[in-house]
């Protein structure tokens, strides 16, 4: 068995951590110099504040309304992110961290024969990690990774399942009640572009993706779908990103500043913490690398607009932190005071 745990509403919800008068209201995450909404907690979405919204066109209304703003912090975030991760680790001994918030954790033999001992199990970790990091998550528990994915969207939707989805414990016709109702872009890796050529088909239901012959899903579109398909069945098919795609070729540390960056210095700084981060991911994966491009950018809505750029050939394959920051700061030239 396979648990998917996801911190609700993440940024905001870190963000409350250090700001509890920010706690129950509409709350929205903005990007770099504040140019637009980037996360927003349950009330702000329930408003209807999408993501990508630029602020200027709200910040009129945001008093009238109630909506709180916050220029986004990603060191404090990730730092968060870490914390939470650790905890899981606890609870699980392979944790298969997939993003920021979100991580998928496997369940041991002995728990997986136990649906009660599995929601034991996540109520656990659902309240330890409110307690230890001060941030609500939902846990879903599924014999595989798409099916706990939906596992935990019911544990977020549905009341009574109190954040704690545990698939197996549910009565089947209630699992094909709700897979008949929902729609086939509710699933794991089902986008957009995707859905709308299985609603040509007739696939618009998770049901109908879920019952769909594996082999005409596979000549349609491609092994991944069949997979994804035969997932909703209940077989294991997809694993860790790692083992489907092998190690990566390449690995990006990106980040929108929380405040304006306008000196050299403090590039160079924020420079060398990402290089010193790029060094620890590459050695926890035990890659090396031969090439490092350092970049910056101004904010989109800047009126003056500046991308430097630099791409640097490092003397020898390494993952070493000092080599890596040497190449960061050969960007350094091009950076404007005052921009």
């Amino acid at each position: 068995m396979l648990g998917h745990v996801d911190v609700n509403s993440a940024y905001a919800s870190w963000e409350r951590v250090f700001r509890p008068d920010l706690d129950g209201v509409p709350l929205v995450v903005l990007s770099n110099n504040d140019g637009m909404i980037v996360a927003s907690s349950r009330e702000a979405k329930g408003m209807g504040l999408d993501l990508g919204e630029p602020w200027f066109k709200l910040r009129p209304h945001a008093e009238r309304l109630g909506i709180r703003a916050v220029s986004s912090n990603y060191e404090l975030y990730q730092d968060m992110s870490n914390r939470t991760m650790r905890i899981l680790e606890r609870f699980a001994s392979e944790v298969d961290v997939y993003s920021i918030d979100e991580a998928f954790l496997t369940i041991d033999r002995r728990t997986s024969k136990d649906v009660d001992a599995m929601t034991d199990l996540g109520r656990l970790i659902r309240d330890e990690v409110r307690r230890l990091v001060g941030v609500p998550v939902c846990v879903g528990i599924a014999p595989n990774r798409t099916l706990s994915k939906l596992a935990n969207r019911c544990a977020k939707k549905v009341p009574v399942f109190e954040g704690v989805c545990v698939w197996p414990a549910t009565r089947p016709e209630w699992r094909e009640q709700l897979m008949r109702r929902l729609p086939v872009s509710e699933v794991w890796g089902i986008a957009s572009r995707l859905q709308r050529r299985l609603n040509t088909l007739g696939i618009e239901s998770v049901w109908d993706l879920a019952t769909a012959d594996p082999v005409f899903i596979r000549k349609q579109f491609n092994v991944t779908v069949m997979r994804t398909a035969l997932e909703l069945r209940g077989v294991e098919c997809i694993g860790p990103e790692e083992d489907r795609t092998g190690k990566k070729d390449q690995l990006i540390v990106s980040r929108s500043f929380s405040e304006k960056v306008t000196t050299v210095n403090g590039i160079r700084q924020a420079l060398s913490v990402y290089a010193q981060q790029m060094s620890a991911r590459l050695t926890r994966h035990q890659q090396v690398g031969k090439h490092l491009m350092a970049f910056a950018g101004t904010a989109h809505f800047a009126e003056q607009k500046h991308y430097p750029q630099v791409k640097v050939r490092l003397p020898f394959p390494t993952a070493d932190p000092v080599e890596l920051t040497r190449a960061a700061h050969t960007l350094l030239p091009q950076i404007q005071d005052g921009a």
